[in-house]
């Protein structure tokens, strides 16, 4: 799990800025995902930021989340039932098989919900107007390390196809075992 800190004035990769302009009726936070080096010494003229978006919002609204919750009833969950939506959960929260998103904790640094980097929802600004823009926190080494990591796992992706059906492959492995 990522933990942000109190930011610095200035703009350097991880750096969580507000003011960007999404285009949106309501502008998220941005974080940038520029390479450090180049920032440092000006070797870029556009800078590259990842949208903020709430964490719980967006994991309640997935498919997922609504097929593991399919039929609870009172809202209250069985022992039986939590487990495997922890275990769901656990891979958000530790960044663990979800390359879309990367989950961050900003508690630390300021009052907001639970947040995602969206991989998905990139924005190019020119240097000077990420410059101007205010620096509210920052998240720190190791995380902006394995952030990237992800982001690059995520944009390098080579499509392949999957087999749909791992059934005996499965067996194959657990034997002697046998699913009853």
């Amino acid at each position: 799990m990522a933990y942000l800190i109190a930011g610095t004035s200035s703009i350097s990769q991880g750096s969580i800025v507000d003011g960007v302009d999404w285009g949106l009726d309501v502008n998220p936070l941005g974080i940038v995902l520029s390479n450090e080096c180049d920032i440092r010494n000006g070797k870029l003229s556009y800078v590259v930021l990842a949208a903020l978006i709430p964490a719980r919002a967006t994991i309640i609204d997935s498919e997922e989340f609504k097929n593991k919750t399919m039929g609870i009833e009172d809202k209250v969950v069985s022992n039986k039932r939590f487990v495997p939506i922890k275990n769901f959960l656990d891979g958000y929260i530790y960044n663990k098989g979800v390359t879309r998103y990367y989950f961050i904790d900003p508690k630390e640094a300021f009052e907001a919900p639970y947040l995602f980097v969206d991989f998905q929802h990139l924005i190019s600004k020119p240097i000077e107007t990420v410059q101007t823009l205010d620096v509210v926190a920052k998240l720190p080494s190791p995380y902006v390390e394995q952030m990237m990591v992800q982001f690059a796992s995520y944009i390098a992706r080579i499509p392949t196809e999957r087999q749909e059906d791992t059934t005996a492959i499965i067996d194959d492995i657990i034997e002697p075992f046998k699913r009853a």
